[in-house]
């Protein structure tokens, strides 16, 4: 097997700035996206047989199932240059999320959108500007205008929508064009339908922002941030083939400590986009286990101008050039911090953000917010604190607290997430408290999205665990978890955990074992 083919840094740059990278793994011949073509095809078919019997067929047998009933795909995804690609971005330890997808074009347009930060457009914790999340798009046949590409929207990955709402709930889902008058694609002119997606781009906020198809040739693959809004487009009507799209969802379970990209220690290059400038250099130098040696940020760029910005894109340009200040300004500092606990929620978010790229930052600045009885700014304040990267006794008693204890079910899976995040590079004595929330009578179901049982909570405290090394005792106790688990993505991250756990503790063998159970956990 080759070694992984790393991305260049033009390349890197490219996916930082754009938000994905067109990859085209030469070493997978013909006969090989062939065979995924093939595999699509009879998947799809069984998924119409489901259909048939009344079964769902996007659980049944398209969704969660695609290492398990089709082979190839673990070759495509540990390919030299797929894997180096990923590796590139979400280090040398990266995690599958145990949730993939087959999609297929039609006659029918989606519309712009980011993708749920849990399957099914649930939602359990803010977006990360880090890299820390990914998806794989992988197209098994020759990609071009006429067969329904990928569109997406380049450098949207680090902006998102408002989704708290006035009782306390919130949207699932982020798609764009939320505010816009309801649209019924069915009854639309195509001509109709073509200028109502430009209206969704539009509501960005930003001028002429780019819109780019991407085609790809047999067998071409596309590495593209977890958040960056993209859709599927329509086939042109005198297209009589099929188009498929095999989805993977990665992430990052380690945090940087060494270089991640091919060549040494190098400034970053030339960013074109200036709204993400800032955002960029800063994952560069992340990326390689560096601190950023920053330019001075611009005095001009004032708290207040975060406030009255009209777009997240400008807000967020703002934010960071705030928080560079905020380590020479002690008055933006605290006015970043005060700002957790604003009426607005983009402020909120983009003030977390912004707290990321504070040096030093003590937890009990946020007692005043921590102890807020709105559900919102406990919410800003778990992100802070993730940001921040607080690892001090307060702020990890604080997430331990609102785990256990928090009424909104968003405070608490924010609040195991960043407990996760926390763990990926400080040993922190929770995993005991992690996994007494998986007992479901402790923390039980709380959505049926995607036609499933499940519990946003328990999936983010067993994605923590996947960050962490357990002891035999806790592997023992994670291992009855799991066995019990009915929702399918929490099982798999506890077997993913165990897997990582063991490894490091046992016998090869049983390392393997495990591996091999934990590969095959869903096939019905």
């Amino acid at each position: 097997m080759m070694d992984p083919i790393r991305l260049n840094n033009q390349q890197l740059v490219q996916y930082l700035e754009d938000g994905y990278v067109v990859l085209n793994p030469s070493e997978l011949d013909q006969e090989f996206h062939h065979r995924m073509f093939e595999a699509a095809c009879l998947t799809y078919g069984m998924a119409q047989g489901a259909a048939s019997q009344g079964a769902a067929p996007h659980i049944k047998v398209i969704a969660d199932n695609l290492r398990q009933r089709i082979p190839d795909a673990e070759l495509l995804l540990r390919s030299p240059t797929i894997d180096g690609a990923i590796t590139s971005i979400l280090g040398e330890d990266w995690q599958l999320y145990p949730h993939d997808f087959i999609h297929e074009s039609s006659a029918n347009d989606q519309f712009f959108h980011q993708d749920g930060n849990l399957p099914w457009n649930d939602r359990g914790h803010y977006r990360s500007h880090r890299p820390d999340w990914a998806m794989l798009f992988y197209y098994p046949q020759p990609t071009d205008r006429t067969t329904g590409p990928t569109e997406i929207l380049p450098g949207t990955q680090y902006w998102t929508n408002d989704y708290e709402l006035p009782d306390g709930t919130w949207h699932r889902g982020d798609p764009l064009g939320r505010r816009l008058k309801r649209f019924d694609p069915a009854t639309a002119s195509l001509q109709e339908r073509d200028n109502y997606i430009q209206e969704v781009a539009d509501t960005w906020g930003v001028p002429n922002l780019e819109r780019r198809k991407l085609e790809v040739p047999c067998g071409g693959a596309i590495l593209a941030s977890y958040d960056l809004s993209h859709r599927g487009t329509r086939q042109e009507p005198d297209f009589d083939g099929r188009r498929f799209m095999y989805k993977f969802y990665l992430y990052r379970a380690t945090s940087p400590s060494t270089p991640t990209r091919r060549s040494e220690s190098v400034p970053v290059p030339q960013i074109d986009n200036p709204k993400v400038a800032r955002i960029v250099e800063r994952n560069w130098y992340w990326l390689n286990g560096e601190t950023p040696n920053w330019d001075p940020s611009r005095n001009d760029i004032t708290t207040d101008m975060l406030v009255d910005a009209g777009t997240d894109a400008e807000r967020i340009r703002i934010a960071y050039e705030l928080g560079l200040s905020a380590n020479a300004d002690d008055g933006i500092r605290r006015t970043l911090i005060s700002f957790i606990a604003h009426n607005q929620e983009a402020v909120r978010r983009a003030a977390g953000y912004a707290l990321g790229l504070v040096n030093s930052i003590d937890s009990r600045e946020f007692e005043r917010m921590m102890s807020d009885d709105r559900a919102p700014i406990r919410r800003a304040t778990v992100l802070a604190l993730r940001e921040a990267m607080c690892c001090d006794q307060i702020a990890v008693d604080w997430l331990i607290d609102r785990l256990e204890n928090d009424p909104d079910d968003l405070v608490r899976s924010n609040a195991a997430y960043a407990l996760g995040i926390l763990l990926r590079r400080n040993a922190l004595d929770i995993n005991e408290r992690l996994i007494a929330r998986l007992d479901h009578d402790v923390e039980p179901d709380n959505t049926n999205n995607g036609g499933m049982s499940r519990s946003t909570v328990r999936e983010n405290v067993a994605l923590a665990l996947t960050m962490t090394q357990l002891t035999s005792s806790e592997i023992e106790k994670t291992l009855h978890y799991a066995i019990a688990e009915h929702d399918r993505y929490a099982k798999s991250l506890l077997f993913m955990a165990i897997r990582r756990s063991v490894r490091n503790l046992s016998e090869p063998w049983l390392a393997d074992l495990i591996e091999y159970l934990a590969d095959r956990r869903y096939v019905v």
